[in-house]
């Protein structure tokens, strides 16, 4: 049986009533926290702002795309920034806060560069999260900038197009051999949405590559006729 869920679908368009209730309760319960623990800068850790003005400004400032050295199975992969300052800061704040003001500030970032790369994709498709890690974080910070992106460009998001079939330690403090080796055969892809189709992959830090080849080999298998990756930071190797 496929691992796949039959009803796997685009997330532009699924606003039931459920899901607005379910948002205006995740909002009300937000907004309650924030009165019990005012939120901090995830930069400069002010008081009172998830991203204060000051440091809006200086993730603002983009510059030429990163190249990095071609995994195998994707056509191009680029970053908008190295993984340093106040880039990072943001990147790992996403990891810990959904706020809608981290997505923006990094979706932005993603935004600009894919536009200066001008790639002939099709759809989009967040690197995914093992369902226990998701479980347990409650978001996926990947499926939040490909959802940010997608409504930008007008592309379908398929987060459900990849799943981790197992899952994988921390990549951090693995050398890039063990790295390659942890994710190997660790996504599958599902052909129904992706079958011809020229993916762009979105992940939050690209170190060695070796997350978002695997997750290339896993769409190129499941039919889809090119894999790009786009990351917002890179580690610089």
């Amino acid at each position: 049986m496929s691992e796949f869920s039959a009803e796997a679908r685009p997330t532009t368009g699924l606003f039931s009533s459920e899901n607005r209730q379910i948002k205006l309760l995740r909002g009300l319960w937000s907004a309650a926290l924030d009165l019990l623990y005012p939120p901090r800068c995830g930069v400069c850790n002010r008081i009172d702002t998830h991203l204060c003005p000051r440091c809006t400004a200086i993730i603002a400032e983009y510059g030429e795309p990163i190249e990095r050295d071609l995994p195998e199975n994707l056509t191009a992969s680029y970053a908008t920034a190295l993984h340093e300052g106040g880039v990072r800061s943001v990147v790992l704040a996403l990891k810990e806060d959904r706020h809608e003001s981290l997505v923006a500030a990094l979706g932005e970032r993603l935004l600009f560069t894919f536009n200066q790369l001008k790639w002939p994709i099709s759809c989009i498709v967040p690197v995914p999260l093992h369902s226990s890690r998701l479980h347990e974080r409650g978001y996926n910070q990947s499926a939040l900038l490909a959802g940010y992106l997608g409504k930008k460009l007008a592309y379908p998001v398929y987060t459900e197009a990849i799943i981790r079939v197992r899952d994988t330690q921390h990549q951090v403090g693995l050398s890039g051999d063990e790295r390659r080796m942890n994710v190997q055969k660790a996504f599958q892809a599902n052909p129904t949405l992706i079958a011809d189709h020229a993916v762009l992959l979105i992940d939050d830090v690209f170190t060695t590559g070796a997350t978002l080849q695997a997750c290339a080999e896993a769409v190129l298998k499941a039919g889809a006729a090119q894999a790009f990756g786009l990351t917002v930071t890179a580690a610089d190797v």
